[in-house]
């Protein structure tokens, strides 16, 4: 039976634990596991059969974890990392190796992938710029192992294309990398031909503050045979020669997420702690939800503001709202029930200046009426700036 996401986020991955019965995933605190014999440690390490080697790249209460994200948002396989800045680092480095090339958003290269940029070049990976279909072809040669962008940039709040640009990279071989963490649940980017899906779990994932951690999804739609993956399709030195696309053939697995997993964690060592998983699953349960009332406290806030000529260049995307407002700061100082903390994607509403003097805000689930009561008693306390007519 094929389920909605709505339900997956509830029972994707996890039924009952096989031992105890308990519906609630259990907390493995383990960072070892008993082997049964020196013969079953060969094997295990040597990948002819499946189990848990170390923490570090395997527990049962992660696999939880990637089991729901991976059904949810109707891909193959997932990777659970201590951050989302590890997922995206674990996706590029599982595919790209010194000489080759990654072809970025601009929004997304100029934005929140500046350090990054700069980390890349360090190991001998170019970042390439590119703005629109045609950009990214442009931007492409033999060393491209992977597009790179973000559902939504911020604060710019311009949707990325995935769908037209997903095919055009089909069409050269090259798979399209989605990072979706400020859209999750409202963008399904497998659904729009994303090759890869990235989240941050610390905002809207799950809706909560103080659990880290990221996930990589392997959509299961991408052949990881092609001549442009050599990571995946030639011997690994570092994991005693395993040939990634023919090692999990056996088991119909995810070279991808495999070489994730086997090489790049285990070697750098992003590893979640299982608490943070157990707070991520339970936030995961409440996804659809949360996303539909924080679209719709979104939806009710622009519409305020539509109706405020100091308001311009008004923009949407889910729960984020991103507008120029004369005197922003003095605006942002005056707002109560906001946050001003820079944590955006939470429950609770907050609000950020960005760098070109904009307002962001990142809506919650608290009553509409008192959202909107807490904007306009910002409103009325800040001086209205009259533009020079001339």
């Amino acid at each position: 039976m094929s389920l909605h996401p709505q339900t997956l986020a509830l029972h994707g991955g996890h039924r009952a634990d096989p031992v105890t019965g308990a519906t609630a995933p259990p907390i493995y605190f383990t960072t070892s596991y008993h082997y049964p014999s020196a013969d079953y440690a060969r094997r295990l390490f040597g990948m002819e059969v499946i189990g848990y080697t170390y923490t570090r790249t395997s527990n049962p209460s992660r696999e939880v974890l990637e089991r729901r994200v991976a059904a949810m948002e109707g891909g193959k396989a997932a990777l659970a990392l201590a951050s989302g800045a590890a997922a995206v680092a674990d996706a590029l480095l599982a595919l790209a190796q010194t000489g080759d090339n990654v072809v970025f958003a601009r929004a997304t290269l100029r934005g929140a992938g500046r350090d990054l940029a700069i980390q890349l070049r360090r190991f001998g990976i170019e970042p390439r710029e590119a703005e629109t279909v045609a950009d990214f072809a442009a931007a492409t040669d033999a060393r491209t192992r992977l597009w790179f962008a973000e559902s939504v940039s911020a604060p710019g709040l311009q949707r990325f294309p995935i769908a037209a640009v997903a095919a055009a990279g089909r069409a050269l071989g090259v798979p399209l990398a989605i990072d979706n963490s400020r859209l999750p649940a409202l963008v399904r980017p497998v659904e729009e031909g994303a090759a890869i899906v990235i989240y941050a779990a610390d905002s809207w994932l799950t809706g909560r503050e103080g659990s880290l951690g990221g996930v990589l999804v392997d959509a299961g739609t991408f052949s990881w045979e092609s001549h442009r993956f050599p990571t995946l399709y030639t011997p690994d030195p570092s994991y005693h020669g395993a040939i990634w696309t023919e090692v999990v053939k056996q088991w119909n697995a995810s070279p991808l997420i495999a070489r994730a997993r086997g090489g790049v964690l285990r070697d750098f060592g992003a590893a979640i702690s299982p608490m943070a998983v157990f707070q991520i699953l339970q936030g995961l349960e409440s996804l659809p939800l949360r996303m539909r009332a924080h679209a719709e406290n979104a939806a009710r806030v622009a519409d305020w503001l539509t109706l405020r000529p100091e308001a311009r260049d008004l923009r949407v995307a889910g729960g984020l709202v991103a507008f120029a407002w004369p005197a922003a700061e003095k605006f942002l100082a005056a707002l109560t029930l906001f946050q001003r903390d820079g944590g955006l994607g939470g429950l609770r509403s907050a609000a950020t200046a960005t760098d070109d003097g904009r307002i962001l805000l990142s809506v919650g689930v608290e009553h509409p009426d008192d959202i909107l009561a807490d904007l306009q008693a910002a409103l009325i306390s800040t001086p209205t700036l009259v533009s020079n007519p001339t």
